[in-house]
């Protein structure tokens, strides 16, 4: 049988001493193709999903919640029509309940469809929602537009000097101001007394997480957009220390030439679960890949150790 269907032969089988199910979906229509069998949902953070069992679609992505509203009567109703190629269904000590993205080798934390929200544009179904949700809530980042409503800008390519104030949330702590009073003379030619991310950038030189973009003059480049590599060495010293150095790659990457400057930083980086790689086969990180503001997010949380997904 599949479901409550007979399947071979496809009519008048025998359903003695078989327990049928008490929900069911058409597994061959729109998209779908195999169900995903979950947990019943025992956590906090989404309470109107409490007592709900939460099942999915491999195919198609969309993930079900029964519940049980009187005895004998089931109810399951549609909760998110997601991307997601759902292998499997988890739950942690708390019980809070996630799902693994096989296409896209991710874990995700499934959250209910009223789920709270700081940003408009971070909503609960987005793939770094918990990531930025934490990182708001520890005062690491405070988005990137406060009205008329409040925004994140998850796919807006982080700036260097974006990263300055990243990087120095992620080894100071969550601060409002730089930590270290402005010097009288700018160390940077590009970066002016005046610039809103000034204070910010002379903190992390004289923390000794950069040496700008620059020598001759030295320069910092505060408007250049942030690539995976240039992300594995920041966050890679808020883990390990400003001084941090990594280890000798073994060349992991088919498009990592041992050659290059961040042959031993984005191999690090992977290996320590700050970036994942990019492409699976052959495998590949794609270093010069510029860093968006929600890859940000989940490094920063990877990097410090912040409770998340």
């Amino acid at each position: 049988m599949e479901g409550s269907l007979c399947y071979d032969p496809p009519s008048g089988c025998d359903t003695t001493g078989l327990t049928l199910p008490v929900a069911e979906y058409e597994t061959h229509a729109d998209g779908s193709c195999a169900v995903t069998g979950g947990y019943v949902y025992r956590g906090s953070r989404s309470p109107q999903m409490e007592g709900v069992y939460l099942y999915g679609d491999y195919c198609s992505g969309r993930i079900w919640g029964l519940s049980q509203p009187s005895p004998s009567v089931w109810s399951s109703a549609l909760i998110i029509d997601s991307a997601y190629t759902i292998s499997s269904f988890g739950e942690d000590q708390a019980g809070e309940l996630y799902l693994t993205d096989y296409a896209g080798g991710r874990v995700i934390r499934i959250v209910g469809p009223d789920a709270p929200h700081t940003f408009a544009d971070v909503m609960p179904e987005h793939w770094a929602f918990s990531y930025v949700a934490e990182l708001y809530s520890g005062g690491y980042v405070v988005g990137c537009q406060s009205t008329p409503e409040r925004l994140y800008c998850p796919d807006r390519i982080l700036s260097r000097a974006e990263s300055a104030v990243f990087v120095e949330r992620g080894q100071h702590g969550a601060l409002t101001n730089p930590p270290y009073p402005p010097p009288a003379s700018p160390t940077f030619v590009d970066v002016a007394p005046t610039f809103w991310g000034f204070g910010w950038i002379e903190s992390l030189w004289t923390d000794g997480f950069t040496v700008g973009c620059a020598t001759n003059p030295r320069a910092f480049c505060p408007d250049r957009q942030h690539t995976r590599a240039e992300g594995s060495v920041f966050f890679l010293r808020i883990k390990n220390g400003a001084s941090y150095e990594p280890p000798a790659a073994s060349g992991i990457f088919a498009d990592v030439l041992p050659t290059s400057w961040y042959f031993n930083w984005v191999e690090a980086a992977y290996n320590q679960g700050i970036l994942p790689a990019c492409q699976t086969s052959p495998l590949a990180f794609c270093p010069e890949a510029p860093l968006d503001r929600a890859w940000a997010a989940y490094s920063m949380v990877q990097a410090r150790s912040i409770p998340a997904p």
